[in-house]
């Protein structure tokens, strides 16, 4: 895959390539601050940690309702400034959330960062990804899911130290300074490079559609396994603690899983040319499942966190990518973008449920609700996904 990458970006396309997984990075590691400080946030805003929850539930309702409606800006103008004028929304969105002083600034800063994020974030670099490399973008969007995995890994740290010395409002100034910093330089530099595409319109309309049916059960294998992947991540930190974890150790548990995420490279390389990204999803979800009740029944001895890290970690490093390339396996590429954009509505609406369902969870039955719930919707994708045909022989 490592080989593939190169041959797809030249020397002039993989720094970009780089900076774009830099800015991903940025981009969803600033949104998971709820994960580290919902417990100074509740009390500032006179919400509770359900509530607290709720304002990326928010975001992900607007990114949903907002993303369909930037397919036309996205063939007219070109991705790179589509996402630049989100990465700003995103900026002034985040800086907003610092001067929140209750639920109703609180909720209408986590709306406009859906309405930044449906602009600059996942859907739009892989339409970005697609205007510049056309069918050999694949390598492309696969790497940048598997270096998004380390959003968390790196801001959930970098969050709780800013937190802990400056303070939740001061910590959403520094975020929308990096996502200004950073992501609007990089998405301006993308914007020289992802030129509009309203003359492939017509291959879009005639793109390969699937049946209904493998719409909806690929949909569903996806948006089950992204429930959990969003859900878990959202509590983990707190999940860990009530098991009986010291914050610290917890944040740094919480952290790991994302760095072993990268690690799901390995697999990719080893499997990518055996199975294919439906087998692979299958693959995955098993050990979501395997990783959650092995969790629940034997407790959280050392020996068990460690293969639970590595073993979730692992597996939702290699859905975060199979999430992405799965509809490759049944829609053509000039098809890619307008399949993309109908999973995008339910997916980012069950995705919008996932933290605030999760952490109610948490509070109503504790660690081991939350793991046994975890592992009843994974089952669920993995049916959905055994039912899933063959896919076409033409699919690459």
């Amino acid at each position: 895959m490592a080989t593939g990458i190169r041959a797809s970006f030249d020397r002039h396309g993989l720094p970009l390539l780089v900076a774009l997984a830099a800015a991903q990075i940025v981009g969803w590691g600033s949104l998971g601050f709820p994960s580290v400080l919902a417990p100074d946030l509740a009390p500032a805003l006179g919400m509770d940690l359900a509530a607290v929850f709720a304002g990326p539930s928010a975001m992900f309702a607007a990114m949903a309702f907002a993303a369909p409606g930037l397919a036309p800006a996205f063939r007219r103008f070109g991705a790179g400034l589509v996402m630049t004028a989100g990465a700003a929304v995103m900026a002034l969105a985040m800086a907003s959330l610092g001067f929140a002083t209750g639920p109703v600034g609180y909720f209408l800063g986590w709306t406009a960062l859906g309405c930044g994020g449906a602009a600059s974030l996942t859907t739009a670099a892989h339409i970005a990804l697609t205007q510049m490399r056309g069918g050999e973008a694949k390598a492309g969007i696969a790497t940048l899911m598997v270096m998004t995995g380390l959003s968390g890994s790196l801001f959930w740290p970098l969050t709780g130290t800013l937190g802990a010395h400056a303070g939740w409002r001061a910590t959403c100034f520094v975020l929308a300074g990096l996502i200004a910093g950073l992501c609007i330089p990089v998405y301006a530099w993308l914007a020289r490079s992802t030129r509009p595409a309203a003359d492939h319109q017509a291959a879009l309309v005639a793109g390969q559609r699937p049946s209904p049916r493998v719409f909806l059960l690929m949909t569903a294998g996806i948006a089950l396994n992204s429930c959990v992947s969003f859900g878990f991540a959202a509590i983990a930190i707190q999940l860990f603690a009530t098991l009986g974890l010291p914050k610290a150790q917890a944040i740094a548990l919480a952290s790991a899983m994302g760095v072993v995420q990268v690690a799901a490279r390995a697999l990719d390389l080893a499997f990518g040319k055996r199975l294919n990204a439906a087998q692979l999803c299958r693959l995955a979800t098993v050990a979501v499942v395997s990783a959650m009740i092995m969790l629940g029944l034997f407790g959280a001895g050392a020996a068990v966190l460690t293969a639970f890290v590595i073993v979730y970690g692992m597996a939702s490093g290699l859905l975060a990518v199979t999430r992405s390339t799965l509809p490759l396996l049944y829609y053509d590429k000039a098809a890619f973008a307008t399949a993309t954009s109908r999973i995008a509505l339910p997916l980012n609406i069950i995705i919008a449920a996932a933290p605030p369902a999760f952490a109610g969870l948490l509070v109503e039955t504790g660690a081991r609700g939350v793991l046994a719930a975890s592992a009843v919707f994974a089952g669920l994708a993995l049916v959905a996904l055994s039912l899933l045909p063959a896919p076409p022989e033409t699919a690459r």
